[in-house]
């Protein structure tokens, strides 16, 4: 019977690493079909994406995706424990994906899911003893990694940043009681965050991005696929949205305590910082700290900026997903998307006008996509709207 794996992703941009990976799926399940579920115009890291999500989902759609599936904004804007459950969630619902791949930074997948079933069934405890190495100003990740250090009775060194999400997806599949299956994929070339290109590795994503910024296509061409090339020699990355923050924080001053990832003295902390800084870059090197780290400022802001609050969060990730927007697909993605209509109570929304769900968490998603892209739009120069777009179809 032939498998529909997933992967949650982010290509940004697709890279041959991620080509690898489904080189590796099909090795193990050659007639298998691959479902990506990916993020729109912001990313984890708390930015805008190199390239939008249609031009993304274009690169997979020609590298061996069948079927690209955008993880809602709310989702992708999140710490590693949201963004790994709510796409999660969506694949759950679907009711025709069979395995979950994703990339792992060890060997050792045994001790991962050992790892991730203590963190599940001890969250009360790991709880307390994080309140208390916050308290001696740790990050929240940190003190996660030396809580669980602490209470797991065996030596623990798997917290690099692929693993800590595969942590994550184990969590989520507990906490769903799934019975999607897992296949972890040895990550091969530079970890997740490394800007390092000078070896002879596949770089990660974030270094091929700081090759775009450096003009070196030529160097960008040998790790990344041809569509992906042409696709990176048409952006002129250098998206600067320092004066929006300005603007937001200084003069619109909302209810930053609302907001997702809030925490008492971080808008004091950014607002003072703003004040004193020439540029993003400057603004960002002033702010981060050992408690507030990069990824989480940067995903604060934009979070504050498209109005993301804690209590939107929290109802989407507890609440079953009824719709999700079809990105690309080629003729093999064509025959899954009739399957999940089959399979599935999940509204699969292809073009944007026909959006017709009467509930409000479903319409308040819906339009939270809308300001994302508007919010992108302005940042890249961009000029289509969200209800401008089609899938991407490959025949």
């Amino acid at each position: 019977m032939k498998k529909n794996i997933a992967i949650i992703s982010e290509y940004n941009p697709f890279h041959n690493g991620h080509i690898y990976q489904i080189q590796e799926i099909k090795k193990i399940y050659p007639n298998a079909t691959i479902t990506a579920i990916m993020s729109g115009n912001f990313v984890q890291r708390g930015e805008p994406a190199i390239l939008n999500k249609y031009e993304r989902c274009k690169n997979a759609i020609y590298s061996g995706v069948d079927l690209v599936l955008q993880i809602p904004t709310i989702y992708s804007l999140q710490s590693a424990e949201n963004f790994a459950l709510g796409p999660y969630n969506i694949l759950e619902e679907l009711n025709v994906i069979d395995m979950l791949s994703f990339g792992v930074e060890t060997e050792d997948f045994e001790k991962l899911f050992e790892i991730a079933k203590f963190q599940y069934e001890n969250k009360e405890k790991l709880e307390k003893v994080i309140i208390d190495y916050m308290n001696r100003g740790n990050s929240y990740p940190k003190a996660f990694e030396l809580a669980t250090k602490k209470l797991f009775n065996e030596e623990v060194d798997v917290f690099q940043s692929n693993n800590i999400l595969a942590l994550e997806y184990i969590k989520s599949k507990l906490k769903n009681n799934s019975s999607i299956e897992l296949l972890p994929i040895k990550r091969k070339g530079s970890s997740y965050l490394s800007e390092d290109y000078k070896k002879d590795l596949q770089p990660s994503a974030t270094a091929i991005r700081k090759m775009v910024n450096q003009n070196k296509f030529e160097l960008v061409n040998r790790f990344v696929p041809e569509s992906t090339a042409t696709s990176l020699k048409n952006v002129h990355y250098n998206y600067d949205y320092y004066d929006i923050i300005k603007y937001h924080f200084l003069l619109q001053k909302p209810e930053f305590a609302t907001i997702t990832g809030y925490e008492k003295g971080l808008d004091d902390m950014l607002i003072k910082n703003l004040k004193s800084s020439n540029n993003f870059e400057e603004f960002i090197e002033n702010s981060k700290s050992k408690r507030f780290k990069e990824g989480r400022i940067k995903r604060f802001i934009l979070n504050s900026l498209l109005n993301i609050r804690k209590d939107f969060v929290d109802e989407a990730i507890s609440t079953r997903p009824k719709f999700v927007n079809v990105l690309g697909f080629n003729e093999n993605g064509k025959e899954i998307l009739k399957k999940i209509v089959e399979n599935s109570h999940v509204s699969l929304i292809v073009n944007k006008k026909d959006f017709n769900l009467e509930d409000e968490l479903s319409k308040k998603l819906f339009q939270l996509e809308e300001r994302a892209t508007t919010l992108y739009n302005i940042i890249s120069g961009e000029t289509k709207s969200e209800y401008e777009y089609f899938p991407i179809v490959r025949k």
